[in-house]
């Protein structure tokens, strides 16, 4: 959202002739990009790598991006929701393609507040902790792990506090005792520690949930990153094997 603002100038799959999840894909390689160069440059005064992504200008306006939008800031709401419907329209236009539709689809804009109740409720309870800055942890050394971050100092949710609420409403909307998550195997971890967080809520689902991994397919040139724009595209994949048939 941000490069697109910044670098935009007003750009819509309709002006581009761009799928719309392909012409927002590609503002999020920009924006890579353009972080990239700023922290080297912050790198080369001086500054640790982690330190060069703390101080980034452009990090720090998508910060103040994402707690707007989580503030349910007006302007900031409808650039998301004009965006979202680009990539969404594409996504559909894959989908059918491919012969695939969902009985249902759980958004992470949707989920997120239910994630953060329940952090929440486990701050309250002493299952988390909160640090000094104000982000909220999970200690988890005592299940052989480390410690994992769930709310930022700027009250703003990660990954993990979104598959919380998920996790709880699919329990919720349907009767079931089991949950399989088909990712990659270099979300092990993730998955693990989701179980856990699910148990230590005292939700009895937790222990129903299974990561089915598998292992990462790679190029060449090494590992795929849709924020480096190294990625085989499904729409390419299935124009060529159609020219190809």
């Amino acid at each position: 959202m941000l490069a697109w603002q910044k670098w935009g100038n007003g750009a819509t799959p309709e002006s581009t002739g761009e799928k719309g999840d392909h012409l927002i894909g590609d503002f999020y390689v920009l924006f890579n990009n353009k972080l990239k160069e700023e922290t080297e440059a912050l790198i080369a005064q001086g500054l640790s790598k982690e330190e060069a992504e703390t101080k980034s200008p452009l990090m720090a306006e998508a910060r103040e991006m994402l707690r707007k939008w989580e503030a349910g800031d007006k302007e900031v709401r409808a650039l998301w929701e004009k965006m979202n419907n680009w990539v969404y329209a594409g996504f559909d236009e894959t989908y059918k393609m491919m012969g695939v539709d969902f009985d249902k689809i759980y958004y992470e804009s949707q989920t997120y507040l239910e994630g953060k109740s329940k952090v929440m409720e486990g701050l309250e309870k002493g299952i988390f902790y909160r640090r000094e800055d104000g982000s909220v942890w999970a200690d988890l050394t005592g299940e052989g792990l480390d410690e994992k971050l769930l709310l930022r100092a700027d009250g703003t949710s990660v990954y993990m506090t979104q598959d919380i609420g998920t996790a709880k409403l699919r329990f919720d909307d349907y009767p079931i005792n089991k949950m399989i998550y088909v990712v990659g195997n270099e979300q092990n971890y993730h998955f693990q520690v989701l179980s856990i967080l699910l148990d230590k809520l005292g939700f009895e689902f937790g222990k129903g949930l299974v990561h089915f991994s598998y292992g990462m397919v790679e190029l060449p040139e090494g590992k795929m990153k849709s924020r480096e724009g190294t990625v085989v595209d499904a729409d390419d994949l299935m124009a060529e094997m159609i020219s190809t048939a």
